[in-house]
């Protein structure tokens, strides 16, 4: 005979939560939603960030309306780029520390996503940006760079 216990968890002001913008359903925008998730802590070579700016470019637009390369399981917590402060790391993170302001790199990762008030990165992803930029240049800054790097440097060969 098997046996089953359930337990209820109340979350409470010990389970710190965060706001995310996740996708719940393939109508553009209009399927956009905030939602209350507990707040995660990294894993491995993950670190935190608390988001100052995330940006949106054609291919978050395009997965809004299930038009991508690839699709998501809904609801999806989307976006590749962000900026902002690093606020927890994982013991495995070797290259950056609680503090440092950060953005993260377009990497086209469906197990992630930037769009809300923190977000989990994988250390590879995470790169430094110059104090003498905007968060705004700081987060919209790769998907411009990798639009013009791809075509000419890894397809061209140029």
């Amino acid at each position: 005979m098997t046996q089953q216990a359930w337990v209820r968890i109340e979350l409470t002001e010990d389970f710190p939560m965060s706001k995310v913008l996740r996708l719940h359903s393939f109508e553009g925008v209009s399927g956009l939603q905030i939602d209350e998730l507990p707040l995660v802590e990294p894993k491995g070579s993950e670190v935190r960030i608390q988001v100052e700016a995330f940006a949106l470019n054609w291919g978050d637009f395009e997965l809004f309306d299930d038009e991508y390369t690839f699709t998501v399981e809904l609801p999806a917590r989307n976006g590749d780029e962000c900026v902002g402060v690093i606020d927890a790391i994982g013991p495995d993170v070797k290259n950056f520390k609680i503090g440092d302001r950060v953005g993260s790199l377009p990497w086209a990762n469906p197990g992630y996503g930037v769009m809300g008030e923190f977000a989990l990165v994988p250390e590879l992803y995470v790169s430094r940006y110059p104090d003498n930029i905007s968060i705004e240049e700081a987060c919209s800054i790769w998907i411009t760079y990798m639009t013009a790097y791809y075509p000419l440097v890894e397809t061209s060969k140029v």
